[in-house]
């Protein structure tokens, strides 16, 4: 279920990270963007942050794509490019991209009864596929504490 760690595709892709997923967290796209900005984010957080470093945090190109999304319906305004902020930004932070892959996408299935946007669904898809702990701020996942969530969520 881990990337082959620290494998570099000749053809100049973003290669796979070097930490292993599984000793890592995953932040959502809103935190990213606070951190690009930097604005304060969340205790619990920059405490995770702190113990695990920012090697072994990474970011989903599924964050960057609802980032996209919300700029073009006018519901987000960006500090640079989708593309600048995924290369630049990212890398500046010291967060690695985490890609999609095919095999986390079996666990859509176990997240059938939870009312989740489909961003939202990958994101976790992504966290239980690496054994990662998902970093938020959004509501949708405070709000659905009184349900058991397949993976460790920090708010």
């Amino acid at each position: 279920a881990t990337p082959d760690a620290g494998a570099t595709p000749a053809d100049g892709a973003t290669p796979t990270p070097a930490h292993s997923p599984s000793s890592g967290l995953l932040l959502d796209g809103d935190l990213f963007l606070r951190a690009a900005h930097h604005r304060p984010l969340p205790p619990q957080v920059e405490q995770q942050l702190a113990t695990h470093g920012s090697g072994g945090c990474y970011v989903s190109v599924v964050s960057f794509w609802q980032l996209l999304l919300r700029e073009r319906a006018g519901l987000e305004r960006l500090p640079h490019p989708v593309a600048e902020m995924l290369q630049g930004e990212r890398h500046l932070l010291g967060f690695q991209t985490l890609p999609l892959q095919e095999d986390c996408l079996v666990h859509l299935g176990s997240l059938h009864d939870l009312d989740f946007a489909p961003c939202d669904q990958l994101l976790l898809c992504q966290a239980l596929h690496h054994g990662l702990q998902l970093l938020t701020d959004r509501p949708i996942f405070r709000n659905s504490s009184r349900r058991a969530l397949p993976v460790n969520v920090v708010f």
